[in-house]
């Protein structure tokens, strides 16, 4: 068992990296990543699904527009990249995706915090050798190590003046628990002394999108995909799906593009019987924790009220919702009014225009919404932690 979860941390910290390689990389092409306009509405730093393809199989990281799209899908199922409204898996279409890293909308759980930290700390350390450096320990060399009480020393007077040895010593330990570093021979758990110690991913290697997706394949051999008469799946390519949408839903979906408030992907797959409901269609939920409606109208549950005012553009709201009793903010266009206005993703609905919505579903939502043409009174409901930080 801890072994299987070790490979699994493992597996998600080559995803990470992977994605903010490819990032990176995208970013610097010329014209891949940049600001697009579709149906008079601005979508600022996103790439075109089929695009994105091309310059994959361009740059030699895949060996084939199915092998590509498969790679890609890989990073949305991590949350690393999505579609600008959540309506879509990648496609090799006409369709927009951007970083999450891009639009504030990346899930920071805790390993993903203490990656982006020790990718820091590595970026920062490898800059000063005197700290990091080829080490000799009982006839063995270890090259590019640190001692545990010199690199304490390095982040107290480099990183965080005003923090303990003891806080930076508990730092330290979750770097080491995450597997950012290790100790040389893997003895000792993170101590502030005279114990050495490497990082444990190589930041600076380059690493195969294709190659992480085969290590995915390889780990869940025993989960069969998905299959049916809309998929196109090769022998030689793992765990690839590729979704074809009916003319009957594509009239919605294009209209999402656009950020107007409609019913999302799933929605529209559930109230069209002639379209086949496809095995990972819906969009992953923003949400980290699940919270119910009876936790939510708690008087001393941590979640505090707030008002937010929204006039509609030309185009509608900007943000969709989804999940039921209670219905929260699942995407929320950076250039649009709802953003303009406050609202953020994982805000909770609590009432639209003076109507209690706790215990609706997304879909009882959005058709209030709908109705409400011109303006929206909301009263949304965040954790207190989220609410202070936007004060600041």
């Amino acid at each position: 068992m801890r072994e299987t979860k070790t490979r699994k941390m493992a597996l998600d910290t080559d995803v990470f990296l992977v994605g903010e390689q490819i990032r990176n990389d995208m970013k610097s092409a010329p014209n891949v990543i940049r600001d697009r306009r579709y149906h008079l509405r601005h979508f600022t730093s996103c790439f075109v699904g089929s695009e994105c393809i091309d310059w994959l199989v361009q740059q030699g990281e895949a060996q084939s527009r199915e092998v590509a799209l498969a790679a890609m899908q890989l990073l949305v199922d991590h949350n690393i990249v999505h579609h600008v409204c959540d309506d879509h898996p990648f496609k090799d279409e006409y369709l927009f995706y951007r970083f999450r890293r891009d639009d504030n909308s990346f899930i920071d759980s805790k390993a993903s915090k203490v990656l982006s930290r020790g990718l820091s700390l590595y970026r920062r350390l490898h800059g000063d050798l005197s700290v990091v450096i080829e080490h000799q320990e009982h006839g063995n060399t270890y090259e590019d190590s640190f001692y545990g009480d010199d690199l304490v020393t390095w982040l107290k007077e480099n990183w965080n003046k005003k923090k303990s040895r003891e806080d930076l010593e508990e730092e330290c330990k979750e770097l080491l628990e995450f597997g950012i570093i290790k100790h040389v021979t893997d003895d000792h758990h993170f101590k502030d002394g005279h114990l050495l110690y490497q990082f444990k991913p190589d930041f600076h290697r380059k690493r195969s999108l294709v190659g992480l997706l085969l290590t995915k394949s390889a780990q869940q051999n025993n989960v069969r995909p998905h299959a049916d008469s809309n998929s196109s799946t090769t022998s030689s390519t793992p765990s690839l799906r590729k979704i074809s949408v009916g003319s009957t839903c594509s009239s919605s979906s294009e209209a999402s593009l656009s950020f107007m408030f409609q019913t999302t992907y799933s929605e529209c797959l559930e109230n069209d019987d002639s379209l086949p409901v496809v095995e990972g269609a819906a969009p992953k939920p923003v949400i980290i924790r699940k919270v119910t409606a009876v936790e939510l109208e708690d008087p001393e549950s941590p979640f505090v009220k707030k008002n937010i005012s929204i006039l509609a553009d030309t185009v509608g709201f900007g943000f969709v919702v989804r999940g039921m009793s209670p219905t929260y903010v699942q995407t929320v266009d950076p250039t649009g009014p709802a953003a303009s206005a406050g609202l953020k993703v994982r805000q909770y609905i609590y009432s639209v225009n003076g109507q209690v919505v706790l215990r609706k579903t997304h879909r009882e939502v959005a058709s209030i919404i709908k109705g409400c043409y011109d303006g929206l009174d909301l009263v949304v409901m965040m954790h207190f932690r989220d609410a202070s930080i936007e004060k600041v």
